[in-house]
């Protein structure tokens, strides 16, 4: 993830839009590349500061993305509701989907996410998943798992072992064919 991301080292190639990475500037690398990693931070700031970051995005369109819908529901100040320091006003769950919005919302050819799901329930996730798929299918999206349930809904799975790709393939034919 940290080298699809650009931000460490790698051999090999990894070419993106036609472009070498390690050739691209940061600036192209960030308009690329939208990277959610295992400790996302929020700022003490409302909800749509939150996922805007300053830049012109369709906050709504990020949140429904990420089933945030009902939850802006129940705060009466909507998405100019206040996180908290580190958004200690929203739960586990709340937090991450909060974070997840901000880097689906950048439009970026690839989209790294790093174990997004953690403070999820399996349903709510399988419909992020539904719905990030339905918006955002002109992008690759790469996600790094520990949590199988994810699996059956992706196009392909790499799986990897000791550091290295044990094999690729759909998760149906790695459960017919792996034995790991």
């Amino acid at each position: 993830g940290l080298a699809l991301s650009g931000l460490f080292g790698y051999g090999g190639s990894i070419r993106l839009c036609g472009r070498e990475l390690s050739t691209c500037l940061p600036q192209e690398k960030s308009r690329l590349i939208s990277w959610l990693g295992h400790d996302p931070q929020l700022l003490s700031a409302t909800i749509e500061e939150n996922i805007a970051m300053g830049e012109k995005v369709d906050v709504l369109r990020a949140l429904r993305m990420v089933c945030f819908e009902e939850d802006l529901q129940t705060m009466p100040d909507g998405i100019d509701t206040q996180v908290g320091s580190e958004g200690m006003q929203l739960s586990g769950g709340q937090r991450a989907r909060l974070a997840l919005a901000r880097t689906l919302s950048r439009g970026a050819k690839l989209v790294i996410l790093d174990d997004p799901f953690a403070s999820v329930d399996l349903k709510t996730e399988a419909e992020i998943l539904r719905r990030i798929r339905a918006q955002l299918n002109d992008a690759v999206i790469v996600l790094l798992s520990h949590r199988l349930n994810a699996f059956p809904l992706t196009d392909q799975v790499v799986m990897m072992e000791d550091a290295h790709t044990a094999c690729c393939a759909p998760h149906e034919k790695l459960m017919e064919r792996s034995p790991l």
